[in-house]
């Protein structure tokens, strides 16, 4: 993950949830441009970086992104917009998406 691909990874997660595309799979997010990455744990090795791919997250159903869904002026760039988004899990390994741009919680479903 490097800095051409966004600002700073806020949180992290390997995949215990329902969802079967990401099983196996660490998912992390941009703190401030609200992207959602992940890469297989099954293929770390120290020698190589792993294959880092993005997560199509919509929000709300309608194709936004996070920055469009909940972002904010972004006191420490101005004249940008930032998300503030980390993730999170519950009990059952299922992940969420919290947005301090707007206050909300979402849970990541299949599409």
């Amino acid at each position: 993950y490097d800095h051409d691909e966004g600002a700073a990874i806020g949180s992290g997660y390997a995949y215990q949830g329902s969802l079967t595309a990401l099983h196996h799979q660490y998912v992390f997010a941009d703190i401030v441009n609200g992207r959602v990455f992940y890469f297989d744990i099954r293929e770390l090795d120290r020698n190589q970086k792993p294959e880092v791919k993005e997560l199509r997250v919509r929000f709300d159903g309608a194709g936004l992104t996070a920055l469009e869904a909940a972002g904010y002026a972004d006191s420490y760039a101005p004249g940008q917009q930032r998300v503030d988004l980390r993730l999170g899990t519950d009990g059952d390994g299922e992940l969420y998406v919290l947005t301090k741009g707007d206050g909300w919680i979402r849970k990541i479903t299949a599409n």
